[in-house]
């Protein structure tokens, strides 16, 4: 997502991007060398570079991120536009929000709607009092949609839109397995073409975001669970996900070319589950 994002920054928008990529592997740095975007080595660095930072990691690197970026701002004069982009609660946004104003940076709550991008039409939401300030991304290919409410509105959103839809994905993978252990999927496909067709645009991606949907599944149940309700439909859709992230066949082929058939990439996984199981599993 993020070289896509910096991609059309540059080609379309003619901005100059820059990322951080210590500890990244080849893959990362080559898909960065392809969309023009230069590496600055750390992320202390990038935040003293960058005017503005798009955050845009797994869930469970944002933290150590947004302190890093916080320590490399406090001190230095730098007023930095730190956009968090990433899949996690109102509460934690606005702990962040605080350690990024605290060192003397400015937040603004962000949550990305769509696909990578291939050309301009990113959708982007923004929330928080300083929104308004990424309005220099419209003309650069990124469709801005600033919303009217605080720091944790825009978080808010990416919560609710992504646990509905990455739940419906987990529960059609679930009903998928099931069904092919019985020998069930032909039936299945006859008797609910509709729910089971709920994987097939993901299918070829499952592998390669499988561990990310895992990690966002449980933000997603943190949220509903400060919001005052149960968190159990989520936590098991990350139980789910991380137990298909942990396949060998997806730690070792996540880059790979999967299949276009999502019946053939779940069998593929279904096997190595099983296989990975034992005959008792």
């Amino acid at each position: 997502m993020g070289a896509a994002i910096g991609g059309v920054l540059v080609r379309h928008g003619g901005l100059e991007v820059l990322t951080s990529l210590d500890g990244r592997g080849d893959l990362t740095r080559e898909r960065a060398r392809e969309a023009g975007i230069r590496d600055v080595g750390d992320v202390a660095t990038l935040a003293r570079e960058a005017d503005v930072l798009l955050s845009v990691m797994r869930p469970s690197g944002t933290e150590e991120a947004t302190r890093a970026v916080a320590d490399a701002l406090r001190g230095s004069g730098h007023r930095l536009v730190f956009v968090e982009c990433n899949a996690i609660p109102p509460a934690t946004a606005l702990g962040y929000a605080e350690l990024v104003a605290e060192a003397g940076g400015v937040f603004v709550d962000a949550a990305i709607q769509s696909p990578p991008p291939r050309g301009p039409g990113l959708i982007l939401y923004a929330s928080g009092p300083h929104a308004t300030e990424l309005e220099f991304l419209r003309p650069a290919g990124i469709d801005l949609r600033v919303l009217s409410g605080p720091v944790g509105q825009a978080s808010a959103l990416d919560m609710v839109v992504g646990g509905a839809s990455k739940l419906f994905e987990a529960a059609a993978l679930q009903v998928y397995l099931g069904a092919r252990r019985w020998g069930l999927v032909d039936v299945l496909e006859d008797r609910a073409a509709r729910l089971v067709g709920g994987v097939a645009h993901l299918a070829p991606l499952m592998p390669s975001r499988v561990a990310r949907w895992a990690e966002e599944m449980v933000e997603t149940a943190a949220f509903t669970r400060e919001s005052g309700l149960p968190g159990g439909l989520f936590d098991g859709a990350a139980e789910l996900f991380a137990l298909v992230a942990g396949s060998e066949r997806v730690r070792d082929g996540a880059t790979a070319e999967w299949p276009a058939s999502q019946r053939a990439v779940v069998e593929l996984i279904a096997a190595d589950l099983e296989q990975a199981a034992g005959p008792t599993g």
